[in-house]
């Protein structure tokens, strides 16, 4: 059996966190450096990548002046939410959880994943839900910094977009997560979106979304409002 590192599962201090960082960010070019760090602070190169990560994001959020993610739900779910958190589709139905379908399409397929916008709600598919089915909504403001942590997909347009197929590894990363501010998206079609009057905290397309993966606790959860469907 493998030795596990001397600091393994041992809580980071922050110093430790940004002192490797910036180490990271130096030797960006090293190939190695990932394991470098790893045998000099006693860690595995996944808990080093994971740091690096979590930095990398909470610096975008800051320098975006992101103050809130936005997911919409049928008000029906409240009770469930605010005992369990945000649960994804194959989780509850895994656990044999009851709770009110959004989206029977789902037509991103990612249903281990929870959709939620930054800063503004998706009115677009909430117009679209509500055509289909009328009823109750709920919106829920989460704290930004649950994405230092989490495990989750950057889409700078809506995630059932073509041009993401098969290519999800690829949405982990900050520079994913940048591309939802770019100048220009490309969107349904082929067509390309351009960057006019949005505020710093705002997606370039309305319909840009982060998938977390599996579930967000209900500690990250801010505020839940209703919402007026005219």
């Amino acid at each position: 059996m493998d030795t596990l590192p001397i600091n393994h599962g041992k809580p980071w201090s922050k110093e430790a966190m940004i002192e490797v960082y910036e180490k990271a960010f130096k030797h960006k070019d090293d190939p190695k450096i990932l394991d470098k760090l790893a045998d000099q602070y006693g860690r595995t190169s996944v808990s080093i990548k994971l740091i690096i990560r979590g930095i990398e994001r909470e610096k975008f959020l800051k320098s975006r002046n992101i103050k809130k993610l936005i997911h919409f739900t049928d008000e029906r779910n409240i009770k469930s939410i605010m005992k369990n958190g945000l649960i994804s589709v194959d989780t509850l139905k895994k656990k044999n959880m009851h709770y009110y379908n959004c989206d029977d399409k789902r037509l991103d397929g990612i249903t281990h994943g929870i959709s939620i916008s930054v800063t503004n709600r998706n009115d677009y598919l909430l117009n679209a839900y509500h055509t289909r089915q009328e009823r109750e909504w709920i919106e829920i403001e989460l704290d930004p910094y649950l994405l230092c942590k989490a495990n989750c997909y950057f889409f700078d347009t809506n995630a059932a977009n073509n041009k993401f197929k098969n290519c999800h590894d690829e949405l982990e990363n900050v520079g994913a997560f940048q591309s939802m501010f770019s100048d220009e998206v490309i969107i349904q079609g082929g067509r390309t979106l351009k960057r006019t009057n949005q505020n710093i905290n705002e997606t370039t397309c309305a319909q840009a979304e982060i998938i977390v993966k599996y579930q967000i606790p209900k500690s990250k959860i801010i505020k839940i409002t209703k919402i007026n469907v005219s």
